[in-house]
């Protein structure tokens, strides 16, 4: 509408004001509580593309909006997985997983079109990962300390981890032991307990003495299986009888016995 002193007012056409190109982002939906490590986080996060004035942005270039880890501790995040591209208003990750040592993160999400980088948004708190599904067997504690018919002077202790090398604190998976060339003797399976595996009565093996056996350990989880494996040298054990390598055919008295 325009006026002015003396002159009627006149009214214009009606006109639309749109957007402006994208600038920022917006939460729609902010990703809150813990995720695992390597898997589909179940709150996927929803943004909203405005220009510079917070108008929402529906048309135009296709935006894509990536994810990504901020802070000093961010050198613990092995992958970000999930970029999104939409060219609507509203984009909500298909999905979304983090591979990372376990400790608390704070997520940037920022959008690019035609190259260009805008509107980088973090997380309003930080995002708790914990440990994914297990993937990997650890030798924390090697067996050592081998002789023929005795127990391994120090048992073996493993660790079940996911693919960052978390325990994974749930698993109460069987672990194996098997041998390569000799006999083992006492415990050659155990049940982890918060994902350590300890063999409480020491295994060992039995057999001639020779350098290089392998020892396998194997647990499964969703019919795969998952090993690991050392190297141990088998020592000659205790003494337990005589052997004659050579007697003697004559023997007379007070004289040395000749063969």
């Amino acid at each position: 509408r325009l006026e002015a002193t003396g002159l009627s007012a006149v009214n214009s056409d009606t006109f639309v004001i749109g957007h402006d190109v994208a600038a920022g982002l917006e939460w729609i939906v902010d990703p809150t509580g813990g995720w695992q490590s390597g898997k589909d986080i179940t709150t996927l996060p929803k943004l909203r593309v405005v220009d510079q004035y917070n108008n929402a942005v529906s048309t135009g270039p296709t935006v894509t909006i990536s994810a990504s880890v901020v802070g000093a501790n961010s050198v613990g995040v092995l992958g970000v997985t999930g970029n999104e591209a939409s060219g609507v208003e509203e984009i909500e990750f298909a999905h979304l997983n983090v591979t990372a040592v376990a400790d608390s993160y704070v997520f940037s999400f920022s959008g690019e079109v035609n190259g260009v980088t805008f509107g980088s948004i973090t997380t309003s708190g930080t995002i708790d990962i914990t440990h994914g599904d297990p993937t990997q067997l650890t030798i924390i504690t090697p067996a050592a300390g081998s002789r023929a018919g005795l127990a391994f002077t120090q048992s073996p202790v493993l660790e079940i981890q996911d693919s960052a090398g978390n325990r994974v604190e749930d698993a109460a998976l069987t672990v194996t032991v098997t041998s390569s060339n000799q006999i083992l003797i006492g415990t050659q399976q155990t049940n982890a307990a918060a994902g350590t595996a300890s063999f409480a009565v020491d295994p060992g093996l039995e057999g001639r003495s020779s350098a290089g056996i392998t020892l396998t350990y194997k647990t499964t989880f969703n019919g795969q299986d998952i090993t690991t494996s050392q190297s141990i040298d088998l020592l000659a054990g205790l003494p337990s009888s005589l052997r004659v390598l050579e007697d003697s055919s004559t023997v007379s008295t007070r004289a040395v016995f000749s063969p």
